[in-house]
C-alpha cells in the first residue's frame, strides 16, 4: 500500500476540521436551537403566558441554556450557571397598568441586549430589556454559523442576571448615578403586534432611559451621548466633573464592571449661573459582579485576552478592568494627582460600611442571596480593603498613556 501523502492527510485534516468547526454545530444544536428560537419562544408564549390568563406574578428561570452537564462545564466553566436556571418569583409586566400605561414606540438593543422603548402617562421614556443574552452577536457574521455560536452563547452566564440590582443600593451612597431596574415577566399580548413577537415570554427589566430626556440646544440641562461630551468639553470649554467620573471609575472597579465602553455612558450638561458643567451617568451594568469561567478553554483566553475580568477577593488586573475605557480614562484623568485617586478610594471606602453593604446584597432575589450573597459581601469587603492600591496602579497606568 502506497504511503498517504503529506498533502492528502493536510487536506482529510482541514475537511474534518471545517466539518466540525461549520457543520456539526448546525447539525446537532437542537438544544440551542430551542433556547434561541423566536418561534419557539412565541409558540410557548401564546399558549401558556397570554396576557387574558396569566397571573399577575410567575415563576421563571432566567437562562435554562446554561444549565449544563460535566463536559461544558470543564471546558467552558461554572460561572453563574446556578443563577440562570436559579425558578424566581417576578411580576407579570401588563403594560396597561404600570406607570400610568406604557406605550411601545420603537426596538432599542445594540449586539447582544433585545429591548423595546415604552412612553409612560408623562411622557418619560423607559427601555423594557432582556434579561438574557445573546453574545453570539459579538461575533463577525462569518463565524455565527461556527462552533463560536455557541461557545459565545453560552458564556453569557459569566453575568450576573442580578447585579444591578445591588449596584442601585450601592451606588446612591457614592452619589455615583446608576439605573433603578425591575424585574418583570413579559406575556403575550396578540395586540402588541411586533413588539410582542419581540419580547413575549421573556425575562426583562424596565429602566428609565435617559438619552431621550434630550431638550433642545438651549435648555438648562441636556443629556450628552460619549461624542457629544468630548466635542462639548472641548470646543465649548465646557468642564467635566473628573473627580465624580474618577469615583464611578473606581467603583466600577470594586464591583468588576470592566465594560465601561463609551456606550455605557450618558453625560448630563448643566447650566447654571456659574456656568456648564458635565455630569458622567453610569448606564447599563450587565457585567457587574461579573464570574468568568474557570474551565480549560476560559483559562486559555485568558492568555490572550486581559478585560474578562472576575469579581474575585483580589484585583486580578487592574490594567484588564480598564481595557474597554482605556482612552476615555485618559481624556477625563490625565489631569488629576496621585492624590485625587487615593482621596476618591478612601472616601469609597468611608461611604461602604458593612451594614450597608450587608443590606445592598439583600437586594438580591432571597432564592439568589442564599447561594452568593454571603460570599459577595465577603469578596466587596476584601476589594475594599485593596481599593487605595487598585487607584495607585490606576493612576500610575493612565499617566502612562
Amino acid at each position: 500500500m502506497k504511503r498517504i501523502r503529506w498533502y492528502t492527510r493536510l487536506s482529510l485534516f482541514l475537511f474534518l476540521f471545517l466539518v466540525g468547526f461549520f457543520i456539526l454545530p448546525n447539525i446537532l444544536n437542537s438544544r440551542e436551537r430551542k433556547a434561541f428560537s423566536n418561534e419557539e419562544r412565541l409558540k410557548v408564549a401564546a399558549l401558556k403566558f397570554n396576557i387574558h390568563t396569566i397571573a399577575d406574578s410567575i415563576e421563571v428561570v432566567p437562562g435554562d441554556f446554561y444549565r449544563r452537564g460535566n463536559l461544558v462545564r470543564w471546558l467552558l466553566g461554572s460561572a453563574y450557571r446556578e443563577l440562570w436556571h436559579l425558578e424566581i418569583t417576578v411580576p407579570v409586566l401588563k403594560l396597561g397598568e404600570v406607570k400610568g400605561g406604557l406605550i411601545p414606540i420603537d426596538f432599542t438593543g445594540r449586539h447582544q441586549t433585545i429591548g423595546i422603548k415604552v412612553r409612560d402617562s408623562s411622557g418619560q421614556i423607559w427601555s423594557v430589556r432582556s434579561v438574557n443574552k445573546d453574545q453570539s452577536a459579538a461575533l463577525p457574521s462569518f463565524l455565527r454559523t461556527s462552533i463560536l455560536r455557541p461557545m459565545f452563547r453560552d458564556q453569557a452566564c459569566s453575568m450576573n442576571p442580578f447585579g444591578s440590582l445591588v449596584v442601585a443600593e450601592l451606588a446612591p451612597a457614592l452619589n455615583i448615578h446608576c439605573d433603578t431596574p425591575r424585574f418583570y415577566f413579559f406575556p403575550y399580548d396578540k395586540k402588541l403586534g411586533k413588539y410582542n413577537d419581540r419580547m413575549a415570554g421573556r425575562l426583562v427589566t424596565l429602566i428609565r432611559r435617559w438619552d431621550d430626556t434630550k431638550k433642545d440646544s438651549g435648555s438648562a440641562v441636556r443629556i450628552l451621548d460619549t461624542q457629544e461630551m468630548l466635542s462639548a468639553s472641548k470646543s465649548e470649554n465646557i468642564r467635566v466633573d473628573s473627580i465624580l467620573y474618577l469615583r464611578t471609575r473606581l467603583f466600577d472597579m470594586l464591583i468588576s464592571d470592566w465594560d465601561r465602553h463609551e456606550g455605557n455612558w450618558k453625560w448630563l450638561k448643566k447650566t447654571e449661573a456659574g456656568g456648564a458643567i458635565i455630569i458622567p451617568l453610569a448606564i447599563d451594568r450587565d457585567m457587574a459582579f461579573y464570574r468568568f469561567g474557570n474551565g480549560s478553554i476560559n483559562k486559555l483566553s485568558r492568555l490572550f485576552v486581559n478585560m474578562f475580568q472576575s469579581f474575585t477577593p483580589e484585583f486580578k488586573s487592574v490594567e484588564g478592568l480598564m481595557e474597554q475605557s482605556a482612552s476615555l480614562d485618559a481624556a477625563i484623568l490625565k489631569r488629576l494627582t496621585k492624590e485625587d485617586f487615593e482621596r476618591e478610594a478612601h472616601f469609597i471606602q468611608s461611604r461602604l460600611t458593612e451594614d450597608l453593604i450587608a443590606e445592598a446584597f439583600k437586594a438580591y432575589p432571597k432564592e439568589v442571596y442564599s447561594i452568593v450573597g454571603p460570599e459577595h459581601q465577603q469578596i466587596l469587603k476584601q476589594r475594599l480593603i485593596q481599593l487605595p492600591e487598585a487607584a495607585n496602579k490606576f493612576y500610575e497606568l493612565i499617566q502612562g498613556n
